[in-house]
C-alpha cells in the first residue's frame, strides 16, 4: 500500500477521534438543557473540578499547587 495513503488513513482516524467527542458534546447541549436545572449544572461543573484537583495523577493537586504558588 502507498505510504501516503496509509498516513492519510491514520491521520483521518486520529483526527476523527479528536473531533467526534467534541461534536457529540455540542449536539447533546439541547438535551442537557431540557433535562437539568440550574443547580444540576452547578453540580455537574463542580464534581469534575474537585475530582481533577484532588486526583493523584501528574496533573492533579501537585500541578495546581505549583501553579498557585508561581502566580500568587
Amino acid at each position: 500500500m502507498n505510504p501516503f495513503k496509509t498516513l492519510f488513513k491514520h491521520t483521518f482516524v486520529y483526527g476523527l477521534a479528536t473531533v467526534l467527542p467534541r461534536m457529540l458534546s455540542f449536539l447533546l447541549v439541547p438535551l442537557y438543557t431540557k433535562l437539568f436545572s440550574d443547580s444540576d449544572y452547578g453540580i455537574i461543573t463542580i464534581v469534575p473540578l474537585y475530582t481533577k484537583l484532588f486526583s493523584d495523577s501528574d496533573y492533579g493537586i501537585h500541578h495546581n499547587l505549583i501553579f498557585i504558588s508561581y502566580f500568587f
